[in-house]
């Protein structure tokens, strides 16, 4: 190509580039966009991205790092070679532009201080993918050298007094030694944390080993935050297991008789509340320790027992949090929020927003996130440290009569007809349910709002405009001004508003708020609420026959069955005794002495099957005289699945445990049953992929992708809620 042709070339692609922008090009603009056509030139096209040039074209190329307050300035990073290596190896071309942001000449990098960790491994793997990366080392050693990161190269003693855990009642196995000893007091000192994650599997002592630890730390007062139906039952016997003369405090108890001197309290998600202000007045909170139990529970940073948790972790300035769960990511990478606010000392509520925003882009956030509990998590699997039999899992596939039913022509069908006459209802009735909604708006200005709150309130009005003049799908959004509007109002009506209400005002405002609110989203609720659940109840009652007797007569040792569904475990019990069986049933209406049914299920041989609710026995208790669990439906989570199915597969089993999952059996098409396959194999990759770091299936993401809707990328490649995700799917999909 003669000079001529080049500068014809040259000054061609810059005429549309400029046109294209709608604006002038800088002088180093000019000088990268000469760069980025270099090889074209040659005859080697490359692709120019504008917006990367914008974004990073200014950057010094001199390694340097400092770190300001609470960001780290960063220049000399090869970005060009860093952008390469997340598109090519995440397909997440974006991910760097929410990332990072600019220093004000438009020559540094800035990220939080927060962020220091994942930098480091990004850089260390982007050199991995290209070796020639220009000052990729030099970089990594003055984020060390020059911020916070620099003390996790320096040993810490162990601060666990060793005498006191070997005067206690119990001796820590090795794994949990390690913890305690060696790990917890380095670690947290290390990276700046305010407590750990234990992550042992279910049935590797996790209780016990948060007793050992508050114990060796010479800690007075312990909060120990539990699932309800083990608050009562299993807490209070792991702490006389452990060790003698502590006075324990447990929800019910009387509140006054919290004093100085309350060794444990023990309490369930919804009372933390309760218990603060005692704990608040008579407590040395410099000798406090807050133990987590099943902490998963608290994924949801919007909802009400997180908010609560996280204010009593700040109140308390506590420095010893100790959460635990063998199943910490139950799907999603925003779960880790609750977990980062409660652990970590460089984070802040600003975070948040940005750290959504990064979980858009999901392939590259889930292995971040790896690296990031491998620095505040503790792992322990079962077969690192147990020697169990094997544990086989089955689908088990059965046809009934009506089974069309319930494939997925037939309910979107059914859905279709039930929306239609519900949205004809309250249109008909829109009129009342708007008066009643704003009378009581009205009542509560009038006569109950305090006068210190009402510029509260009127942001409370203008949000519920913006509500109703505002597209409801973009609620669905997690960064949309319209979620945000959602979650603020309802949260108003939560925390101020219904409270305050006359008892006989309070539900005429929830059943009138929706409708005023958004009618779609409440149509959507009944549908799933009403026709949807009570589909999928009827469908599990009806697989619920000869197959399933047959297995537990046939079975090894005695068997648990496993449903969501009341109704339905109830005909499961029906039809076990139809069968000549004596079975034992746990649902919520008495799982309050669930500790004393499964005491007499396991040492009563005449008792069997074992029929429970997967909420009252997924955790707390372990059934070894079992080894058979058969799920009447499957749980949406991955965990759930793994907790329930892990009451009979802990230390002490000696026999194989076989796992059966119910699905109805309408081939060639779909149902809802195997529609809640699907979401329980992507859930246990999700997890897998952020826990684990296992390696993503593409079989797995490609299911997920098809879920419900049959093609629907925006599955994975968002980072919606669970929830929000199949009610949307579904949604669409009905």
């Amino acid at each position: 190509m003669s000079t001529a042709d080049t500068l014809n070339t040259t000054a061609a692609a810059m005429n549309a580039a400029s046109a294209a922008t709608n604006s002038a090009f800088s002088a180093y603009d000019v000088i990268n966009f000469f760069k980025s056509i270099g090889a074209r030139i040659t005859g080697q096209p490359r692709e120019f991205n504008y917006s990367y040039y914008q974004m990073f074209g200014s950057i010094d190329p001199t390694p340097s790092v400092r770190e300001s307050g609470s960001r780290v300035i960063v220049s000399g990073i090869d970005v060009r070679s860093l952008y390469r290596f997340v598109k090519t190896k995440y397909s997440a071309a974006g991910f760097l532009f929410k990332f990072f942001t600019l220093t004000a000449d438009r020559c540094h990098l800035s990220i939080s201080r927060f962020f220091v960790p994942e930098l480091i491994y990004l850089l260390q793997e982007n050199k991995k993918f290209y070796p020639r990366t220009r000052n990729v080392d030099k970089v990594i050693n003055k984020l060390i050298a020059n911020t916070w990161y620099q003390n996790t190269q320096v040993e810490v003693p162990s601060a666990l007094d060793m005498d006191v855990i070997n005067h206690l009642k119990r001796k820590p196995l090795p794994y949990q030694l390690n913890f305690i000893k060696d790990i917890y007091w380095q670690k947290k000192t290390q990276f700046h944390l305010k407590g750990y994650l234990l992550g042992f599997d279910p049935g590797l002592g996790k209780s016990a080993t948060s007793l050992f630890l508050k114990e060796g730390l010479h800690k007075k007062h312990g909060i120990i935050i539990a699932p309800k139906s083990v608050t009562r039952n299993v807490w209070p016997t792991e702490i006389e297991q452990m060790v003698d003369n502590r006075k324990v405090w447990v929800i019910g108890d009387n509140i006054d008789d919290i004093t100085k001197d309350t060794d444990y309290i023990i309490i369930n998600y919804e009372a933390i509340d309760k218990i603060k202000d005692a704990v608040m007045r008579r407590f040395d909170l410099k000798s406090l320790m807050i133990i987590v139990d099943e902490c998963h529970n608290f994924k949801d940073i919007d909802s009400l027992r997180t908010r609560s948790l996280l204010d009593l972790a700040q109140s308390t300035k506590c420095e010893d949090i100790l959460l635990m769960s063998g199943t910490p990511i139950k799907a999603l990478g925003v779960e880790c929020i609750p977990i980062l606010e409660l652990l970590d000392t460089f984070w802040t509520p600003t975070l948040r927003d940005q750290f959504k925003a990064l979980n858009r882009y999901p392939s590259v956030m889930n292995e971040l996130l790896h690296n990031r509990l491998g620095i505040l998590m503790f792992r322990k699997l079962k077969e690192e440290v147990l020697r169990l039999p094997d544990k086989i899992e089955k689908d088990l596939l059965i046809k009934i009569p009506d089974g069309n039913k319930y494939t997925v022509p037939a309910v979107k069908d059914a859905c279709r007809k039930y929306a239609e006459e519900r949205t004809k209802y309250y249109k008909q009735n829109y009129d009342k349910y708007e008066k009643a909604f704003l009378d009581i708006l009205d009542y509560y200005e009038q006569n109950l709002l305090p006068e210190e709150e009402k510029d509260e309130f009127a942001r409370y009005k203008r949000e519920l405009k913006m509500i109703k003049s505002g597209n409801i799908q973009a609620g669905l959004d997690m960064n949309s001004d319209i979620r945000v509007a959602i979650e603020s109002v309802n949260q108003y009506d939560a925390t101020k508003l219904i409270p305050r209400l006359p008892n006989a005002m309070k539900k005429i405002f929830r059943d009138s708020r929706t409708v005023y609110k958004y009618l779609s989203l409440k149509v959507t609720g009944e549908v799933i609420g009403n026709l949807l659940n009570k589909l999928r109840q009827e469908m599990t009652s009806s697989l619920i026959g000869k197959d399933v007797i047959n297995i537990i007569g046939t079975a090894e040792k005695k068997t648990i069955l496993f449903s969501d569904y009341t109704d339905s475990l109830h005909d499961a019990y029906a039809k076990c005794v139809k069968a000549g069986f004596k079975p034992m049933l746990i649902t919520g209406e008495n799982s309050n002495q669930a500790k004393e049914l499964v005491s007499t299920f396991k040492n009563d041989p005449s008792l069997n099957p074992l029929i429970a609710s997967i909420k009252c026995m997924s955790t707390g208790h372990t059934i070894n005289e079992a080894n058979t669990v058969i799920f009447l439906n499957v749980p949406y989570r991955s965990t759930d699945y793994e907790q329930a199915s892990d009451r009979c597969y802990r230390i002490g089993q000696d026999t194989t445990v076989y796992v059966y999952r119910l699905l109805l059996d309408t081939n060639p098409d779909n149902n809802l049953s195997t529609r809640m396959s699907d979401i329980l194999k992507w859930s246990r990759e999700q997890f897998g992929q952020i826990v684990d770091g296992a390696p993503a299936d593409a079989e797995v993401n490609q299911l997920a992708k098809n879920m419900l809707t049959g093609d629907d990328s925006s599955f994975i490649d968002s980072a919606k809620d669970l929830v929000n995700v199949v009610a949307d799917r579904l949604r669409r999909l009905f």
